[in-house]
């Protein structure tokens, strides 16, 4: 090694002669590194300067890289040509290498320079008078090739078979060295033979080509490739080398995009997508159709060309410090459409953030919630006429109640007084049907009353210590008479809680009266039993009530119907037994009250059997 090196350095860029001539000069006492910047330059001091090295860009204002290593070569000069360049691709590496580059350096490489160095002059020391593409196809060539990180494949042009692969190859496919190089490339391509030796020849002619493979690997696995095939001549036969890229997930990606952009262009959802200055970047057709806009017209303009006169649900500064701070932010919007229309959107607005955490896009997805909005309006204009009417039903039914209670009481006790002065036992009953008829009136009114008051008025309640045994005797001697008159026995079976059982005693009255009162009604003759005791099944302070009759029961298509207002098993002016069909809804109301619940269990034309469970109320 001498002690001085001359470098004929051709480049545009200033800045890379002071970085090579610094590296030079770590090991050589000088370093004489001349600039040369076209082909004339070059030339001239080519022959003067006499260079033991000569160190090229790839690109040069007006000249090629390429053009050099080529003069170089007709020239028949044993000058060492290192490309010393910014990245241009694995393709170009390549070719500069094929074409009898000593090497091929990026910029960020320049501490192998020393060493590319040594080993063009220990080649040229050993009297290597072969050009350098010879020397590429040695040592250069087999360390780039079995070294290199992309997938490498050596074919022959002429039998399709694979002569040579890289590790990177054998870790793709998953075969063994000795069993990829037995293939032939229609072996691994999805392709048939005619297809895969078409593209070959293609590439021959071309002298180098790009295509698009499908390729199997070694598990039955099928990969979507990227191919770059070029043309080489080795000892007079010629070959292709191919630089395969794996672009499954690629390919995926590019599908899943596809899809996305399908769906969001078709959806009937509006979507925007702004930039970090609040311009438009993309419009789907949806939002398009609902201002009334062009995509042209809206792309690259600031998002308030169609929202004017912009309504938000909430203010505009805490939407920005929503967006801001990286949240969503969703509300309700109104603005005007190009037609003037005035529209409601529901809107849901995303930031998206680059590496750095700066806003780079927001998108937009907004669907129009006019017709809800009107819907809504009526909805509440409705429903406050019937809340309304409600209460002018409610006033009705109380009034009209009050009205006519009065009357009846009055013919009630007129009655009353008939019976005991008539002798005539015709005139009597005469009296008794009036009685009757006003006690069954004034009995209706009383219910009407009492779901008017269940259902509009919030009822107090006044819980106490409830004996039940006595409140059921009580609610029983009511009903004795109407019962013996209809030859019906009621029964009884009590079981006094063990324990204070606290509740509203009125609520319980008028449950077991409206329960026992249907018995009576709805049973033509037999019996009616009344029962109750303890519940244990919660493992809580709670009661039951029993009340069963052997009357007419009920269908089991109309169990749900009983606990509707007016619905009784007989219905319509043919129906065989009285009652307004209130009783059982105000018990269910009541209930409701107190917590409690009923079961009921019927067979028609046997009887019905009525539970009811209640629970002990904390006294307040």
């Amino acid at each position: 090694m001498t002690e001085k090196i001359k470098v004929l350095m051709v480049t545009d860029n200033s800045e890379d002669i002071l970085l090579v001539r610094n590296e030079l000069q770590k090991y050589w006492g000088t370093a004489v590194v001349q600039q040369v910047r076209n082909e004339a330059e070059f030339k001239n001091q080519l022959s003067e300067l006499k260079p033991d090295v000569i160190i090229t860009a790839y690109h040069l204002s007006g000249f090629e890289g390429l053009s050099v290593l080529y003069y170089v070569k007709e020239s028949d000069l044993f000058i060492p040509v290192i490309f010393f360049t910014d990245p241009h691709g694995d393709e170009i590496a390549v070719n500069c290498l094929k074409s009898g580059a000593a090497d091929y350096l990026l910029r960020t490489q320049i501490g192998l320079l020393k060493d590319s160095i040594f080993r063009a002059f220990e080649r040229i020391e050993l009297g290597a008078k072969a050009d350098f593409s010879t020397l590429w196809r040695g040592e250069t060539f087999r360390r780039l090739f079995e070294e290199h990180t992309a997938i490498l494949i050596l074919l022959d042009s002429e039998t399709g078979k694979i002569v040579n692969v890289n590790k990177k190859a054998v870790e793709f496919y998953g075969w063994q060295y000795e069993e990829m190089i037995s293939k032939y490339m229609w072996d691994i391509n999805i392709d048939s033979e005619d297809v895969v030796r078409g593209r070959m020849k293609l590439a021959i002619s071309q002298g180098k080509y790009h295509f698009e493979f499908k390729h199997r690997k070694a598990d039955g696995s099928i990969a979507d490739v990227e191919v770059f095939v070029g043309a080489m001549d080795v000892r007079g036969r010629n070959y292709l080398h191919a630089i395969v890229y794996d672009v499954t997930e690629k390919r995926k990606i590019e599908e899943q995009y596809r899809l996305l952009n399908f769906a969001v262009e078709e959806s009937p959802v509006a979507v925007i997508v702004l930039d970090s200055s609040a311009n438009t970047e993309y419009v789907n057709p949806a939002y398009c159709d609902l201002f009334g806009y062009t995509k042209d017209e809206l792309l690259g303009k600031s998002w308030r060309v169609p929202n004017e006169g912009i309504i938000l649900s909430e203010s505009f500064d805490d939407l920005s410090r929503t967006l801001m701070s990286g949240e969503h932010w969703k509300g309700t919007i109104q603005n005007r459409t190009r037609s003037g229309k005035m529209i409601w959107r529901e809107m849901t607005l995303a930031p998206l953030k680059d590496e750095e955490g700066n806003i780079v896009h927001i998108v937009g997805v907004s669907q129009d919630i006019s017709d809800k909005v009107r819907m809504i309006e009526e909805l509440t204009i409705a429903k406050q006429q019937a809340e309304e009417m409600v209460k002018v039903k409610a006033n009705f039914f109380s009034s009209i109640s009050h009205e006519l209670r009065t009357p009846f009481i009055g013919i009630m006790g007129n009655a009353e007084l008939l019976k005991e002065e008539l002798a005539d036992p015709e005139h009597q009953k005469m009296a008794a049907k009036i009685f009757n008829a006003s006690l069954r009136m004034k009995n209706t009114l009383t219910k009407l009353l009492q779901l008017t008051d269940l259902e509009f008025n919030n009822k107090t309640l006044f819980p106490e210590n409830v004996d039940l045994q006595r409140l059921l005797v009580d609610v029983i001697e009511e009903y004795s008479n109407e019962a013996n008159e209809k030859g019906i026995r009621i029964t009884t079976d009590f079981c006094q809680p063990n324990f204070e059982f606290w509740s509203d005693k009125d609520c319980i009255r008028d449950i077991v009266s409206n329960l026992l009162s249907n018995a009576v009604i709805f049973t033509p003759s037999g019996d009616v039993r009344v029962s109750c005791g303890e519940d244990n099944s919660n493992g809580r302070k709670a009661v039951f009530i029993k009340i069963a009759d052997t009357g007419i029961g009920i269908p089991p298509k109309k169990l749900e119907l009983i606990w509707e207002d007016f619905r009784q098993v007989s219905e319509g002016y043919s129906r065989e037994y009285e009652g307004t069909g209130l009783g059982l809804p105000i018990v269910k109301r009541i209930l409701n009250l107190i917590s409690g619940t009923i079961s009921v269990s019927s067979t028609l034309g046997e009887g019905t059997e009525f539970t009811v469970y209640l629970i002990s109320l904390k006294a307040e």
